[in-house]
Order: structure tokens, then C-alpha cells, then sequence
């Protein structure tokens, strides 16, 4: 499995490569997938559902459709690639992830989601902190 598309199975996306990725998220990824990095962050399901800014209605209806939206489904996977990215930076270590991913951590803004420029913060945050980490 390519790199790109590694951290969807966290999710439990099977994507051999980006264009079955782009498919899965057109489709909209079923409601499992969040319940999985849920459990996989340890984080609430307010937590996530912040992070990736579904509404708690919204998301009690997605549960019983038992399928996410197409734009939901890519922030899902935002978040989970972020986490992935992180569990590398902290060696596996999940513990300092989660607070720092959660809408409790450093690195998000409290009460805010995963938009474009948040995710470029926290990815420069991520490298930077993984240069100060292995610097001689």
C-alpha cells in the first residue's frame, strides 16, 4: 500500500492507491470509520466530532444512515492522517497524541475543527517538532 493512503486504514478504508481513496471518500465512508478512530484516539465522540466538525445532530444522523457525506468523510481522514503522522513523530506513543490532536490539546485552537489552515499549522507543528526531536 502506498504511503499516501496508509493512514486510511486506520479507519478501516482498504485503498490500494489514491484514486480507490478519492472513490471511498465520493461514496462517503460509513459511520464505522468514525467510531474507529474514535476508539483509536481515545478521544469522546464530542471530541472528534469537533475536531472534524460534525454537529452532534448531524452526526446522530449519520450514525442511523450509517454512512458519512463525502465532505465529512475527507475531514474524517484528515484528522486521521494527522494522527498517524503524529504517532510517527511520538514513536508509537499515543499519549501525548490524542491531548495534543483533541480540541483540549496545543496544537487546535479550543472549539475549532480541522479547516485547511489548521491543518497546515498542525502538520508545521508536527515537523517541527520532529526536527527539534532528532536534532544532534
Amino acid at each position: 500500500m502506498e504511503r499516501s493512503v496508509s493512514y486510511a486504514s486506520r479507519v478501516g478504508v482498504k485503498a490500494e492507491n489514491a484514486v480507490q481513496l478519492v472513490e471511498s471518500i465520493r461514496k462517503g465512508l460509513p459511520y464505522r470509520a468514525f467510531d474507529r478512530l474514535q476508539h483509536e484516539m481515545g478521544v469522546t465522540t464530542a471530541e472528534l466530532a469537533g475536531l472534524v466538525e460534525i454537529p452532534a445532530r448531524t452526526l446522530a444522523r449519520r450514525r442511523t444512515e450509517g454512512r458519512l457525506q463525502s465532505d465529512e468523510s475527507e475531514r474524517l481522514l484528515r484528522a486521521s492522517r494527522i494522527y498517524d503522522d503524529a504517532l510517527g513523530l511520538f514513536e508509537g506513543e499515543d499519549y501525548p497524541v490524542a491531548d495534543m490532536l483533541s480540541e483540549r490539546g496545543l496544537y487546535l485552537p479550543s472549539g475549532s475543527g480541522l479547516s485547511e489552515t489548521q491543518i497546515g499549522q498542525v502538520c508545521h507543528s508536527l515537523k517541527k517538532a520532529q526536527r527539534q526531536r532528532f536534532a544532534v
